[in-house]
């Protein structure tokens, strides 16, 4: 799988992290124990962590107050609030390769 800028992305052996909080000194990923992240250039932190597999909840805690989802996540399985979870988006059988959305000239904006 190609890694996504953002969000989670699944590795040969575990899962990579990120996060974009500019404003946070420091961001802890929650998953089976607390890892932290590292910050990057431009508010970024990440981590890679072995042995993640698809399925796995997780949040991060922001400064060690705030627990959030990730708000990049494709599936919450609980709600809004509740963890995100690690998704294999490569395990999904389409159904539709061709299909390439509707025209443009149909959009509808509300």
């Amino acid at each position: 799988m190609n890694e996504r800028l953002f969000g989670t992305s699944l590795t040969a052996d575990g899962a990579s992290f990120r996060l974009w909080a500019p404003s946070a000194k420091r961001v802890d990923l929650l998953l089976d124990k607390p890892y932290p992240l590292t910050r990057g250039a431009d508010g970024w932190f990440a981590a890679t962590i072995s042995g993640t597999r698809a399925g796995a909840h997780y949040k991060f805690r922001i400064d060690g107050e705030i627990d959030v989802p990730d708000p990049a996540a494709a599936f919450q399985p609980e709600d809004v609030s509740g963890p995100s979870e690690v998704i294999d988006h490569s395990s999904y059988r389409w159904r539709a390769p061709d299909w390439r959305g509707r025209p443009w000239h149909e959009t509808v904006l509300l």
